[in-house]
């Protein structure tokens, strides 16, 4: 599956855990960008103590398609006078990070700072703070499903990593491969 590189729930765990150490005493919130970077600052807001808000900006349509970064939820919480991590589960081309930045900075945060567990090549607006670098499309668990309809082929490696059955979809029902 030379294509992807499939993650398990602990491997989140552990990306988000150095994720937290690197942040230690950086950060009085944390900010997820819905959907995937909600998992990773959940479990860093955690092993911090700090509260976790949401963003959510939408840039993918599908397996490896990209859009323009559009802002569907504004932030939720408070974050004035407040140093803020904004945490998303990868930096791809940076755009989706950039304009997570300008809206947080919209709510006269102290400091603004972002971290990704993934950073891929492409990425432009590198993070602050990030875990691992690949070059691969990553599915993350939460994207088991939404991968499985895009591509069948996965079926055997994503229940091999997640140690888990996915008939739920039964062979998939996506239009293929990306």
């Amino acid at each position: 599956m030379g294509l992807y590189e499939f993650l398990s729930w602990k491997d989140v765990h552990e990306a988000s855990l150095e994720l937290a150490e690197v942040l230690k005493g950086k950060a009085e919130v944390v900010v997820g960008v819905l959907r995937g970077g909600y998992f990773p600052a959940h479990l860093i807001a955690d092993a911090l103590g700090l509260e976790v808000l949401v963003v959510r900006v939408r840039s993918y349509s599908g397996v490896g398609k990209r859009g323009k970064g559009k802002v569907v939820l504004p932030l939720i919480g408070d974050v004035e006078g407040k140093r803020v991590v904004a945490v998303d589960d990868v930096c791809d081309s940076g755009s989706t990070l950039k304009l997570v930045k300008e809206l947080i900075s919209l709510y006269s945060p102290k400091e603004v700072l972002t971290a990704t567990l993934y950073v891929k090549p492409t990425c432009s607006e590198r993070p602050d703070a990030w875990a691992r670098e690949t070059d691969k499309w990553i599915v993350f668990p939460w994207d088991a499903f939404e991968t499985l309809r895009e591509d069948p082929s996965v079926k055997g490696e994503l229940e091999r990593v997640l140690g888990l059955r996915l008939d739920i979809l039964g062979e998939g029902e996506g239009p293929g491969k990306p």
